[in-house]
């Protein structure tokens, strides 16, 4: 069986959102896959689709399963993929200790693997790593990953690696390099009609004219990245883009809309069993009520955001969870327990270098 032509096969509908045929296609032709190497490389690409549509046990299964036959082969660039998808799995799910372990033993193998196998590598790792609040550690895997995607010319992942250093500025609160990556990184996806990836670009993109105040032309950068994942039908990666646009349509008094589009956010956020996206899509839902002048039910709703966001130790959305408390509460003329929670949020934000929340903590604490 000729494996590639078999993953070609798949990616194509998965990069049309057909995820489910994805998975049918690789599940369809596993029996008749003699090859260890050939089936643990099909696996890997199995977990990855389970993932992203919420089927974590599943994911969990398929990639371990996946590392099982790679051990047999001394092959740097299979095992170098299958413990990169391990990282994913598991860090999706909050198991820290299972992280470290496949992440040292990736690492033994990654210098060695083929070129988009590194980068793959070193951007799930600088993922999990910006997750924990390591915001100066991932962003030198990611100018390690932008640099393996020009030596390649792959347009597409050129794109990931200009969007996730926008990330890092964003944290930073500077917003000009920000823009200016996530700007880098619409065009160049925009060359492949990579519609996942231009869409996170103009959510990005969106969110950083919000911080400007420059609520129009942040709403047309998030409407036009909502239309792309509805066009495609993609739910498994709509619930950050719908989460976003909530904010900005509340920052425009369209409380209804932004309610339908949190609440919307909230949903897909649990169909696909993404923690990370649960506790965000969640913290924008309880800042559309806050918005919406409605602080007993903001407080109920961040209350649940805190509980996802400091279970699975995403310090960089807890530390604004904590600040949105903080927030509601100096409304409501609670200002002892408001500070409680602002000095929390300064003080992770302030371990993390999350610069923007610090500087907005502590312009509320002066209020209280």
């Amino acid at each position: 069986m000729d494996i590639e032509k078999l993953i070609d096969e798949a990616r194509k509908a998965q990069n049309e959102g057909r995820y489910k045929e994805a998975i049918e296609i690789y599940t369809s032709h596993l029996n008749n896959i003699d090859d260890e190497l050939g089936k643990a490389k099909v696996l890997y690409h199995l977990s990855k689709l389970y993932l992203r549509v919420g089927e974590v046990y599943k994911a969990q299964n398929t990639i371990t399963e996946a590392i099982a036959l790679a051990k047999n082969k001394e092959d740097a660039d299979i095992l170098a993929k299958v413990y990169e998808g391990a990282i994913d799995v598991y860090s999706s799910v909050g198991n820290h200790d299972a992280v470290q372990r496949y992440f040292k033993l990736g690492l033994r193998y990654a210098e060695d693997a083929e070129l988009e196998t590194q980068f793959n590598f070193y951007n799930v790792v600088a993922i999990y790593l910006f997750d924990r609040g390591k915001i100066g550690v991932a962003g030198e895997y990611w100018k390690k990953c932008l640099n393996i995607a020009k030596n390649m010319g792959d347009n597409h992942l050129i794109s990931i690696a200009y969007n996730n250093l926008g990330e890092v500025y964003r944290i930073r609160n500077e917003l000009e390099k920000a823009l200016r990556n996530y700007k880098e990184s619409y065009e160049y996806s925009k060359k492949e009609y990579e519609y996942r990836t231009m869409a996170i670009a103009l959510l990005n993109m969106g969110y950083i004219e919000r911080e400007r105040g420059e609520l129009e032309q942040s709403e047309k950068y998030l409407r036009e990245s909502v239309e792309l994942y509805e066009k495609h039908k993609d739910d498994g990666t709509a619930s950050a883009c719908l989460g976003t646009y909530a904010l900005v349509l509340a920052d425009l008094k369209k409380y209804e809309d932004a309610l339908n589009a949190a609440k919307k956010a909230v949903a897909l956020a649990h169909k696909i069993g993404d923690r990370s996206a649960i506790g965000e899509a969640t913290l924008y839902l309880g800042y559309v009520y806050e918005a919406k002048g409605d602080y007993k039910e903001a407080m109920r709703v961040y209350n649940d955001a805190h509980r996802v966001l400091e279970d699975i130790k995403n310090l960089v959305l807890l530390s604004e969870c904590e600040m949105s408390m903080g927030r509601v509460l100096c409304k409501g003329n609670m200002k002892e327990a408001a500070r409680f929670h602002l000095e929390r949020a300064i003080k992770i934000s302030g371990e993390i270098g999350e610069f923007c929340v610090t500087q907005k903590a502590k312009m509320l604490m002066s209020k209280c």
